[in-house]
């Protein structure tokens, strides 16, 4: 247990890298959290967010989605909805993303964590994050737009900006996952090896 807890305190302490990510994936969550104003601004009682209208350039609302989509699904699992209404308010009908920006700061400094451990020093690695993470952002950004006739610098901003969240967020979950494979070997080994020193023991 107390190897354990010096584990997590490595992982979880801030440092440039982590904390970097963590900024950004917070401007994500708030931000994702203003551009729903655009899908219930029919609605009389709700008025418009602060900084609506500066954000309108920018495209957090679809990365916002993907970054906690396990939140959304866990929630829905365990039927967690109802804390939402725990939330403080930052405008009305608006709630501050706590969950969200917890969760970021978790991930984040996972995520540093497993890229300085078991990525950053594999050439074959890094290059396959960034080729799969780079394929799989351009598939989920709206790419055809830059194509249509009527092309405006506001769509260019809002398409690069989407696409770099979806790229650190996509990177960033990559990243994670090879650090839990990892993490998931070594308890295998040590569980085995442990295993077999019992077993050895005993025997005698």
């Amino acid at each position: 247990m107390d190897n354990l807890l010096i584990l997590l305190k490595e992982i979880l302490k801030p440092n440039i890298k982590a904390l970097a990510l963590f900024l950004v994936f917070s401007f994500i969550c708030i931000g994702g959290v203003i551009q729903t104003y655009a899908f219930i601004d029919d609605i009389p009682d709700v008025k418009k967010p602060p900084l609506y209208d500066q954000l309108s350039a920018l495209e957090p609302w679809f990365p916002w989605i993907l970054l906690v989509a396990p939140l959304h699904i866990l929630g829905a699992v365990l039927k967690l909805w109802w804390l939402i209404d725990l939330f403080p308010e930052f405008s009305s009908g608006f709630k501050i993303p706590l969950v969200s920006i917890a969760f970021s700061y978790i991930l984040s400094c996972w995520t540093v964590y497993s890229w300085d451990k078991w990525v950053k020093n594999s050439k074959r690695k890094v290059y396959a994050v960034l080729t799969v993470a780079t394929v799989i952002s351009l598939m989920m950004s709206p790419l055809p737009i830059l194509f249509l006739p009527n092309i405006t610098l506001f769509k260019i901003l809002r398409f690069i900006s989407g696409f770099i969240f979806i790229l650190l967020i996509v990177g960033t979950y990559i990243t994670s996952l090879i650090g839990l494979a990892y993490s998931f070997k070594t308890i295998l080994i040590r569980t085995k090896k442990h295993e077999n020193i019992w077993g050895t023991y005993t025997t005698k």
